[in-house]
């Protein structure tokens, strides 16, 4: 009897967008959060916004980076910071 191999893909990526200062990381931080949750978890340090995801697929992964990053573009936008 072939023993069944079970493979476990795991996906992850850090980003980190820095902005003009603190206050500004902090209010893309609140425009986002809720909308990404719990699929990004994000934080501010100094005055950039460190967004963290993980996956069971680089598929999944790329497709949730996707609308996050979307998310954080209206939100920028939204600030006035492009």
């Amino acid at each position: 009897m072939a023993a069944l191999l079970s493979l476990v893909v795991r996906a992850s990526c850090r980003l980190e967008f820095r902005y003009a200062n603190g206050e500004t990381a902090k209010k893309v931080l609140q425009a986002v959060e809720r909308e990404n949750a719990p699929y990004v978890t994000a934080h501010v340090e100094g005055d950039t916004l460190i967004s963290e995801s993980e996956a069971r697929s680089l598929e999944s992964l790329v497709r949730t980076l996707d609308d996050y990053l979307a998310n954080l573009s209206v939100a920028e936008k939204v600030l006035d910071l492009v």
